[in-house]
């Protein structure tokens, strides 16, 4: 049997016993003995042992405060945003999509946004800040943690997620199987795709933080389980994919329209997702339209009223009046 204890000796314990009838060697530079060997217990080796410190046999030899922590436990419940990205070039205009494939892009399942898109991803990022911002107020933990946005690594993903991340103020990763959803790219080999560099993005946008994550081909459910489940910290998850990817959680036909902000409550337990509703922001063009449209009416109705203020004085005048027959 072995036996490993510390201040076993009869210079660090008092012990006085003389029948130890195993070796007792002291480790250099500490103050730890160790008895490596014994055949009988007598009363004074017994006592010598109940004034040592507890070991706790099934960790190993390390005493209580020595035993490591248990291991994190994964979030069970957390809010996951899912947002689409903003209008892309080839549904707003289909002759000036094959024009542009007529002159040799060859990336046909990555169009870009036009720049109405690119207002839309402007408004979607200013809208879901505010309503974390007001979540956050009122005590909710996970809208006020948001650390981390994750997006699809097509064009307009990115370029929309871009916009998100910069209002919250957060850095960027790119998962390729975020893409998987979208009809163009499923059922493919997403490490086959030759997605845009984080370099050429940096590039082009210097003020997004981009982090890098390696690309596998895996199902978007998969994916985003996983990051729901593994993501440390408590915050919501944001990301930015594709309609296709908002219907597929819901489990219905859900409205999608561009930039609209899905929300869902993951359980890590059932590995599901509980639609609760859709947050999209106001359109400024549809704003400014009512506004002008307003405007209008209150510029031809006080036009009308001098007009008719003078048709009724002619009346008046022509009744007191009459013309000769």
């Amino acid at each position: 049997a072995s036996l490993a204890s510390r201040d076993c000796h009869p210079a660090a314990t008092g012990c006085d016993s003389t029948h130890h009838t195993a070796p007792i060697r002291k480790k250099s530079g500490c103050s730890s003995i160790r008895v490596h060997s014994y055949t009988t217990l007598d009363a004074a080796m017994i006592a010598c042992l109940k004034r040592l410190r507890p070991v706790d046999v099934g960790s190993g030899g390390k005493t209580e405060e020595h035993k490591a922590s248990p291991p994190t436990q994964p979030r069970r419940r957390r809010r996951v945003w899912v947002v689409r990205h903003g209008e892309r070039e080839d549904e707003a205009s289909r002759a000036a999509w094959r024009e542009k494939l007529e002159r040799g892009y060859t990336r046909w399942w990555d169009p870009f946004l036009t720049p109405k898109g690119q207002r839309q991803a402007l408004a979607a990022g200013e809208n879901l800040r505010a309503v974390l911002a007001a979540r956050a107020e009122s005590g909710d933990v996970g809208a006020a943690s948001v650390d981390m946005v994750f997006s699809s690594p097509l064009h307009r993903t990115v370029k929309t997620a871009e916009q998100v991340a910069l209002a919250l103020g957060t850095p960027l990763s790119t998962v390729a199987g975020l893409s998987e959803c979208a009809k163009a790219m499923r059922g493919r080999d997403l490490t086959t795709f030759e997605y845009i560099s984080h370099a050429q993005l940096k590039e082009e946008n210097p003020s997004v933080d981009y982090r890098d994550e390696v690309r596998v081909s895996e199902k978007f459910r998969d994916t985003l389980c996983r990051l729901a489940r593994d993501h440390p910290g408590d915050g919501d998850l944001v990301v930015v994919t594709h309609r296709e990817g908002i219907r597929f959680l819901a489990e219905a036909r859900v409205r999608t329209p561009y930039c609209v902000q899905a929300e869902f409550e993951f359980d890590a337990a059932t590995s599901s997702f509980l639609f609760v509703d859709t947050h999209q922001a106001s359109a400024p063009k549809a704003a400014a339209k009512k506004k002008k449209a307003k405007g209008k009416s209150t510029k031809s109705s006080s036009k009308s009223m001098p007009k008719g203020a003078a048709s009724r004085s002619r009346m008046q005048e022509a009744t007191q009046n009459p013309s000769p027959v």
